[in-house]
């Protein structure tokens, strides 16, 4: 039984991540809330019409396999977050320059 918990506890520390996340504020007003309340229905279909997989064969993937596709695709978005933003700024910081 103690093996059990240890992997249990293994698999979530792995992906903690995803559990970690906090929606920022435009996030909220987008209605992330109203996207969560579907979550048990919502991601394993994200997952299926992602990888071109029907609801049920999503179903029967390994757990490892969702969580591993759900992590890329959180780790991604963050990625492009941050990549969008750092645009942002170097580009305000070169219209600040030009105008001086």
């Amino acid at each position: 039984m103690r093996f059990f918990f240890a992997a249990l506890s293994k698999f979530f520390e792995r992906f903690k991540r995803l559990n970690d996340y906090v929606a920022d504020e435009d996030e909220k007003e987008a209605g992330i809330e109203r996207l969560s309340k579907l979550s048990s229905l919502g991601t394993p279909l994200s997952v299926a019409r992602r990888t071109n997989m029907t609801l049920e064969q999503t179903m029967k993937r390994p757990a490892e396999e969702i969580y591993m596709i759900l992590l890329y695709d959180f780790e991604q978005s963050e990625f492009e977050k941050r990549l969008r933003q750092i645009k942002e700024d170097n580009q305000a910081m070169q219209n600040a320059l030009s105008k001086k």
